[in-house]
C-alpha cells in the first residue's frame, strides 16, 4: 500500500491551459490532486496524531478543522486548560508539519441554563496573539451562541436562502422559463436544504419559525404559479411542498435515529446515551449494559 501510495503522488506534472500558453506539463512536488476520495483519507492519517483522549473534555475535527471543548467549575480552570491544550496540539503539530492559525481561533465559553453568573469576559493569549472573547462562533455552517440559541443560527440561514431564491426565481416567470417540474426540483434539493440547515441538530424559535414559514410560502407558490389568495393548507398540498415545520421535526428525528443507532466507538453522542436506552441493534446492546464498557458514562 505505501508503494502505490508513493507511485500516486510521484511524477505528477500540471499543464497551464489558457489563450497563447506554450501548453507544457510542469512538474508538481507538493500537495495532492483534487477529486479523489484517496486523498481525504490520506490526510486523516496523516493529522493522526493530533487527536489525542481530553479528561473531561471533547476533541472534535472535520477535515482541518478542529474544535476543543472542556468543562469545570469555574471559568479561570477552563481558560487555563484551553491554553494547555492548544500548545500541546500546536507543538504535536509542528512535529508533523501542521500549523494553525492563531488570528482566526474563536474562543467561546458556554453558560448552562441555569447559571446566574455574570458572564465571563476572559480571554486567552497564545503564541502572542490575544483570543478575544466571542457572541457568536460559526462551526461547519453552524452559528453557535452561549445560550445555545438557535435563532442566530437560522436567521443566517434565512437570510441565505432569500439571497438564493431572488435569484432563482429569475429563471421562471409566470408561463414561461423552467418548468414547474424543474422549480420543485429546486425547492426542494436547493432552497429547503440552505432553509433548514442545521435542523437535525438547532430547534428554530417560534419567532424564527414565523420569517421561515413566510419564506417557504413564496417558494411553494412558485412552482405552482398560484396567487396571494390561495389558502396557505391547500398551498402545501399543490406544491407537493411539505410545511417547514414539518421538515424540521423531520430531520430531527433521523438525526436522533443515527444516534441510537450508532456503535458507542463511532459517535460520542451514541456514548452518552443512558444505560436504559433501548436499542435498535443487538451489537450495540451488549456494549451498552457492559460494565466494563470504556465508553459508557
Amino acid at each position: 500500500m505505501v508503494d502505490w501510495v508513493s507511485s500516486l503522488l510521484s511524477e505528477r506534472t500540471c499543464t497551464l491551459v489558457f489563450q497563447g500558453s506554450p501548453n507544457l506539463p510542469s512538474p508538481v512536488s507538493v500537495g495532492t490532486p483534487q477529486g479523489s476520495p484517496i486523498f481525504p483519507l490520506l490526510f486523516l492519517l496523516y493529522i493522526a496524531p493530533l487527536h489525542m483522549s481530553i479528561p473531561k473534555g471533547l476533541k472534535v475535527s472535520y477535515v482541518d478543522n478542529f474544535s476543543i471543548t472542556v468543562a469545570s467549575s469555574s471559568y479561570r480552570s477552563n481558560v487555563r486548560r484551553l491554553q494547555g491544550l492548544f500548545s500541546t496540539i500546536s507543538a504535536r503539530g509542528r512535529n508533523i508539519g501542521v500549523s494553525f492559525s492563531v488570528p482566526e481561533t474563536e474562543l467561546i465559553h458556554w453558560r448552562t441554563p441555569s447559571q446566574r453568573t455574570p458572564p465571563s469576559t476572559a480571554s486567552i493569549e497564545q503564541e502572542g496573539h490575544l483570543l478575544h472573547l466571542f457572541g457568536v462562533v460559526r462551526w461547519l455552517g453552524y452559528w453557535f451562541t452561549p445560550a445555545l440559541s438557535s435563532t442566530h443560527h437560522f436567521r443566517h440561514r434565512l437570510s441565505l436562502a432569500q439571497a438564493i431564491f431572488s435569484f432563482v426565481k429569475r429563471l421562471s416567470s409566470p408561463g414561461a422559463g423552467v418548468r414547474p417540474f424543474l422549480c420543485h426540483r429546486i425547492a426542494t434539493g436547493l432552497l429547503r436544504s440552505i432553509l433548514t440547515y442545521g435542523a437535525d441538530l438547532l430547534t428554530p424559535t417560534h419567532t424564527t419559525l414565523r420569517g421561515m414559514n413566510s419564506f417557504w410560502h413564496n417558494v411553494q407558490r412558485w412552482p405552482t404559479n398560484n396567487s396571494f389568495s390561495i389558502p396557505i393548507s391547500i398551498l402545501a398540498r399543490e406544491a407537493c411542498l411539505p410545511p417547514i415545520i414539518s421538515y424540521c421535526r423531520y430531520r430531527r428525528r433521523l438525526a436522533a435515529l443515527r444516534v441510537a443507532s450508532a456503535p458507542l466507538y463511532a459517535n460520542p453522542a451514541s456514548a452518552r446515551l443512558p444505560q436504559s436506552f433501548p436499542s435498535l441493534s443487538s451489537f450495540r446492546a451488549q456494549d451498552s449494559i457492559s460494565k466494563n464498557n470504556p465508553w459508557r458514562t
